[in-house]
């Protein structure tokens, strides 16, 4: 079994109401079996890196990588590649 404790912390006091869940003050506990407890690592595992940006900003370096790699390959110098996919000029930053 692993127990989570998740607390609401508001002007850096925990154990606060939130406004949203309904009248239930923090701590909350929860308590998982063990298969709980490796699904739940998963999604974070996955599902936090996504959702801050960090999966984009990597693929989007790796695209820049590549294309990088690819234009040198062909002697066109850094950066030259120009074939399919995404180019560093779509990037969002």
């Amino acid at each position: 079994m692993v127990s989570y404790k998740i607390d609401y912390e508001k002007d850096g006091v925990g154990g606060q109401n939130p406004t949203l869940a309904g009248g239930a003050s923090g701590p909350l506990e929860v308590v998982t079996q063990l298969g709980e407890h490796q699904v739940m690592m998963e999604i974070m595992r996955y599902s936090i890196p996504a959702l801050t940006g960090w999966s984009m900003m990597l693929d989007a370096a790796m695209q820049r990588s590549l294309d990088e790699a690819r234009g040198m390959g062909q002697g066109q110098g850094q950066g030259g590649y120009s074939g399919g996919g995404q180019g560093t000029s779509d990037l969002p930053f």
